[in-house]
Order: C-alpha cells, then structure tokens, then sequence
C-alpha cells in the first residue's frame, strides 16, 4: 500500500509512504446436526478462530518541502484469538427442482487478546510519540446472523447472508452475497 499526504502549518509537505502487510487467520469449529423434522435441523456449536496480523517498519518521506511531520513506527504484529459457543437453526424447502435454505444463528463469543496499539512518532520532531489504537472488540460479544441459499437443480447456487457482532458499545455487522456453480 502506498499513501501520499499533505501537511500545511508552516510550508507545504507531500509525504509519502509505502508497506506491505500480512494477515494470516483460521478457525476450527465443531458441531453435531439434530434432525428436529423433515428438512429442519439445530447444530450446536463450539469454534476456536485466531488472527494475526504482521505491520512492517513505516517510514514516511518528503516528496516536495521539508519532511518535519514524516511519520515513522516499527514493525508490529497483532494477534487476535476467540472462542464462540453457539447454535444453527436451518430449514431446507421444495421449490420445484431448486432448493431454498434458511438459516439463522445466534453465538457467544469471548475475545482472549485485544491490544491493537501502536507507537509513532513524528521523524524529526524529538519527543513527539504517540499512541495510536485500532478498535477494540468487548471481551464478551454476542454473535447473531441470518442467511438465505438457492441451489438450482443445474448446479448453480446464489445466496445471501447478514451477520452481527454485538457488545459493550461495540456493534460490526457485514453482509455478503454470493453465486457459485457445482459440477
């Protein structure tokens, strides 16, 4: 990533910067389907998932005027693990030679690392570091979500799906749709 900006206290700087960063994350989850009824299902549970992420040393240069508000910090890695301790409920419907199936989901969720914070500091200016933090997740979150499947008798499939994350003044909610075809 590059990044380019300007600063005007006392004659104009463009500063500009260039990282590339890694993020590596995985989870395990384990769950037991029970058959409630025809084509309905509930599937307890229980997941493990971590992230870490790998910031390397930043260092801002003047591209025109003085560098007096460069940036600078040292290389940083983050890591990030949770737990989640939940419940599927799913239903599958007939409709003609597709399938529809309906999900939705409901979880506690217990964040065992949350330090985001980093240290900069202003190149040329002696004493000026500062904290800087990303955003910090609640330790205890509930986790809530709802999705909806078509799958064509030709293989091909689309869907749609909105999942929340809430807490602790703390709400994150995303959504994704997709489209895939199985031979």
């Amino acid at each position: 990533m590059t990044t380019q900006r300007v600063v005007t206290v006392a004659s104009p700087e463009i500063l500009r910067g260039h990282f590339t960063a890694g993020d590596f994350g995985g989870r395990a989850e384990a769950g037991y389907n029970l058959g409630l009824d025809e084509g309905v299902s509930l599937t307890p549970y229980a997941a493990i998932a971590g992230n870490s992420f790998s910031a390397p040393a930043y260092q801002e240069s003047a591209v025109s005027g003085p560098s007096s508000f460069a940036l600078a910090y040292a290389a940083q890695t983050y890591g990030l693990l949770h737990t989640e301790l939940g419940g599927r409920l799913g239903q599958n419907f007939a409709m003609g030679s597709d399938t529809v199936a309906a999900e939705i989901h409901a979880a506690w969720s217990h964040q065992f690392v949350d330090n985001t914070a980093s240290n900069a500091s202003f190149q040329s200016l002696t004493g000026s570091g500062f904290g800087v933090s990303g955003a910090i997740i609640p330790r205890e979150t509930a986790d809530l979500g709802a999705g909806l499947k078509v799958t064509g008798a030709g293989g091909f499939s689309g869907g749609a799906r909105v999942d929340s994350q809430l807490g602790g003044g703390f709400t994150a909610v995303s959504g994704s749709v997709n489209i895939g075809y199985s031979w």
